[in-house]
């Protein structure tokens, strides 16, 4: 039997969807906040500060956006060695750029080498992997049913669990 296994995980949708509700919630209640101290004239500072928490609910919408149109490709090979690259769509891979912009401290080249780091976490619906380049940079990778085929998925999972069996 063989563990080489090639995967496209795309971001969940479940996941955007939780984290907008986050952060319209927080909108919300940082509205009403402001609503409230202006009706009692608690002061500029109560005010500022409730401008400064919703402004902040607005940049984790922007970055759940950003970050949703991230897409990955996961090779793994038949010895366990594990291959990452980013993608910008489904359609276009990272070729015509030599590395893509994430988060701080997360930039993927392509086809990046990667080990899995302890923290890695595999269930049954989820997958957290815990990545490490040659370069020491750490990528942490969501992966739910709902981001690769069903197929895809479990194959992914039975890679994971035998490289992290005999890794140790």
């Amino acid at each position: 039997m063989s563990i080489a296994v090639s995967a496209v995980v795309k971001p969940s949708k479940f996941v955007l969807c939780f984290v907008l509700a986050v952060c319209l919630f927080l909108f919300y209640v940082f509205g009403l906040f402001y609503i409230y101290t202006i009706g009692k004239d608690a002061g500029n500072s109560s005010a500022m500060m409730a401008g400064v928490f919703m402004s902040f609910a607005i940049g984790c919408v922007v970055r759940a956006a950003i970050q949703y149109q991230r897409c990955y490709q996961i090779d793994i090979s038949g010895i366990g060695q594990i291959r990452l690259t980013g993608k910008k769509s489904f359609s276009e891979v990272i070729s015509v750029y030599p590395k893509i912009w994430r988060l701080p401290n997360e930039v993927i080249r392509e086809g990046e080498l990667v080990v899995i780091e302890p923290g890695t976490t595999l269930w049954a619906h989820l997958i957290l992997l815990r990545l490490k380049s040659q370069t020491g940079d750490i990528s942490n990778l969501i992966i739910l049913r709902d981001s690769t085929s069903a197929e895809s998925f479990r194959k992914l999972s039975v890679a994971c669990r035998w490289i992290l069996a005999h890794e140790r």
